[in-house]
């Protein structure tokens, strides 16, 4: 693999680790994080990523598009930049239509996605400040901050 064809070919050095992650839910599909990096930006308007090689690999510079890191969108449009997922973009979606959102809510709507990972997408929606986590364990829910 070099900086050249990084977009076209899909490799990994170790495929136990990769059969281990896919199942654990961590990896959806190998070298689909490369692509959506791209659309992600190209969708933007935002420059494409660049790569650069590093003594111990390589590294990923995304560039925005000015220095006002804040949107100017209104409230409801405020994760428009958030760069989201499919997924994360209908539980979004849902908590606007219905008010909250649960674990198991998302996993209705998703259900070919693995718990772990719906677990994952709702946890970066609260880092990201777009959700307010309210409860714990069974009792969870989501509302938007």
């Amino acid at each position: 693999m070099t900086l050249e064809n990084i977009k076209d070919e899909r490799y990994s050095r170790n495929e136990a680790i990769v059969a281990v992650l896919t199942d654990l839910g961590y990896i959806e599909r190998l070298g689909y994080g490369i692509d959506r990096m791209f659309a992600a930006m190209q969708e933007a308007g935002l420059p494409a990523p660049e790569f650069a090689e590093t003594v111990a690999g390589f590294r990923v510079t995304l560039r925005s598009a000015g220095d006002d890191l804040v949107s100017a969108q209104p409230q409801e449009q405020r994760w428009h930049h958030a760069f989201l997922n499919e997924r994360q973009e209908a539980a979004l979606a849902f908590v606007r239509q219905h008010g909250r959102i649960t674990n198991s809510d998302l996993q209705a709507l998703a259900p070919e996605v693995h718990p772990e990972t719906i677990r994952r997408d709702l946890a970066d929606l609260v880092d990201k400040n777009l959700l307010i986590r309210i409860g714990s364990k069974r009792a969870t829910y989501y509302i938007l901050k």
